[in-house]
């Protein structure tokens, strides 16, 4: 991810930016790890329509929206506080 591996970053949480659809605005998220140790992308704010199959683009958030990496949703969550998040397909992570 941008000049770390994946796992590195997601370790370190990474705040970013990201875009799920190609006509929307970059919008703030955090990489990391969930409970079960499954890397996962948290939206700051919840999206709606985020599914499995789509594309997502990571951007670096203070470097003149530098592209980080991107990949393919393979699941997609939401909790009761509305926040969304979703974790890349394997083929992604790797």
């Amino acid at each position: 991810l941008g000049d770390d591996a994946l796992d590195a970053a997601a370790a370190r949480g990474v705040d970013m930016l990201v875009k799920v659809r190609s006509t929307s605005a970059p919008i703030p998220a955090r990489l990391g790890f969930d409970a079960q140790g499954r890397i996962e992308v948290v939206l700051a704010e919840g999206e709606d329509g985020v599914a499995p199959g789509q594309a997502c683009v990571f951007y670096d958030a203070g470097a003149g929206m530098r592209v980080l990496g991107g990949g393919f949703i393979a699941e997609a969550l939401s909790d009761a506080m509305g926040e969304m998040s979703f974790r890349p397909s394997q083929a992604a992570a790797q």
